[in-house]
Parts: structure tokens; C-alpha cells; sequence
């Protein structure tokens, strides 16, 4: 398979929400992200390829929790979840801040 990725990914397992298709936030996992996208590891099928989405990843060190947020589109689902490509302009990871939890 041709790799099609804009840039190369991070693998890491971090605990993020994903809503979209008119369904509220549901939990997954973040497995790798770059600053074009992300894959989501999902506990079951609720999007489809072309649905847009609002992410938020969050992100721990030490005993402060902030929180990212991120829109994008599905660009592919498996079994396992769903491949995200970030809207808009890349910043560090392609993403902004929305809080800290500490």
C-alpha cells in the first residue's frame, strides 16, 4: 500500500473524544497523531468516511491535564477506528488548546 501521509506520525496512546454525525462525544484513543491527522481507536463503528469531526485529545504530565481540539474530517475506517485529516491551518500537532484540568 502506497503511503499517502502529508507527514510522518507519532505513535502514542493517549485518551481522547471524538463527536461527529450528530452524536455526542464518545471516548477512544488517540494511537498516532502528526500534524495533518490522527488515527482513532474506536469501541465501535459510528462514523463514516467524508463525516466531519470535533476532537479533543488530552494530553497528562505530572499532575496537570490539558486538553486539545482539533476538527477534521474521516478519511478512512477499519475495524479498529477511523483515520482523521485535520481541518484548517498545522500548528504543533495541528493542535490548540482548549483547558488544563490540574
Amino acid at each position: 500500500m502506497t503511503e499517502r501521509r502529508l507527514t510522518p506520525r507519532v505513535d502514542i496512546a493517549i485518551p481522547a473524544f471524538v463527536s461527529g454525525a450528530g452524536r455526542r462525544r464518545e471516548s477512544c484513543s488517540a494511537l498516532n497523531v502528526s500534524s495533518h491527522g490522527a488515527f482513532l481507536e474506536t469501541a465501535k463503528r459510528f462514523l463514516d468516511e467524508g463525516s466531519p469531526v470535533e476532537l479533543a485529545f488530552v494530553v497528562t504530565r505530572g499532575t496537570v491535564a490539558r486538553v486539545f481540539s482539533r476538527k477534521g474530517v474521516v478519511v478512512r475506517v477499519t475495524g479498529d477506528g477511523v483515520g482523521v485529516l485535520f481541518s484548517g491551518a498545522c500548528g504543533s500537532f495541528g493542535l490548540s488548546e482548549a483547558g488544563s484540568v490540574g
